[in-house]
């Protein structure tokens, strides 16, 4: 059971460049974070739960050696 959906770094990713956006189907940006250790339980901003289905997240960061800068987008379901 995962309870948290958060991304997983190896290595070289820079933590001071880094943003974290949940949508839901409407875009409506349900999660923000610019801290890789704050991770999204489900929740909107205000702490309700939303409700089970299929969600966007788009996660952008720097890389420390290159400076170079990704966005990688993807999809999660979530079931209640």
């Amino acid at each position: 059971m995962n309870n948290i959906f958060l991304p997983i770094f190896t290595s070289g990713f820079d933590p001071m460049d880094y943003n974290f956006i949940v949508f839901n189907r409407w875009g409506e940006v349900l999660f923000e974070s610019y801290d890789s250790d704050f991770v999204w339980n489900g929740s909107h901003f205000n702490g309700d739960l939303v409700e089970g289905g299929v969600y966007v997240w788009k996660i952008e960061f720097g890389e420390i050696t290159t400076d170079k800068r990704n966005m990688v987008v993807g999809h999660l379901s979530l079931i209640r």
